[in-house]
């Protein structure tokens, strides 16, 4: 059996999209990858394997971050920047994929965004579930049984958000 890895705390400060979330570099020089944060933001990690942490602390907010519309934002799996004003967002995607294709020879072209923000996703992948998920602990103690349709929570398959509204 192998040994495990002690969990290091870690100051990072986000800089960039990545394919699967937000990630930043701490003093080491080494890139970590931590959902809920926002390009901008320094804040304290719990460092894990595989270039992954998990947020403790903003401890400075980005001057890009706004506030979320949504009731379900960082509970559901579903969006994860609702945070970022859409302009930002459109210019990190732009600049991840170049990063992406930097190695391949021809033109990026930059395609046209919808106008709306919210209300444009072509697919959901809902799921049916007994168990509910509750952000709230003291929540659970009032749960009702039953078959539950909605998204899972970051980190928990086993477990349904039921949504009552998603833009």
């Amino acid at each position: 059996m192998g040994r495990r890895r002690r969990q290091k705390k870690a100051i990072l400060i986000m800089d960039r999209l990545e394919f699967k979330g937000i990630s930043g570099l701490s003093e080491t020089g080494q890139r970590w990858m931590a959902k809920g944060a926002c390009v901008g933001d320094v804040v304290e990690v719990h460092t894990k394997r595989k270039g992954k942490a998990s947020l403790l602390e903003v401890l400075e907010l980005s001057q890009e971050r706004i506030p979320s519309s949504c009731p379900h934002f960082l509970t559901c799996g579903g969006c994860q920047l609702q945070h970022t004003a859409p302009l930002q967002q459109r210019r990190l995607k732009e600049e991840m994929i170049r990063r992406l294709f930097e190695h391949f020879q021809g033109t990026i072209h930059t395609l046209r965004a919808p106008e709306a923000v919210f209300h444009y996703r072509n697919k959901m992948e809902l799921s049916f579930g007994t168990r509910r998920f509750y952000a709230n602990p003291e929540d659970a103690q009032d749960s009702v049984s039953g078959s539950f349709l909605g998204m899972h929570p970051w980190q928990w398959h086993s477990k349904i958000v039921p949504l009552t509204e998603c833009h």
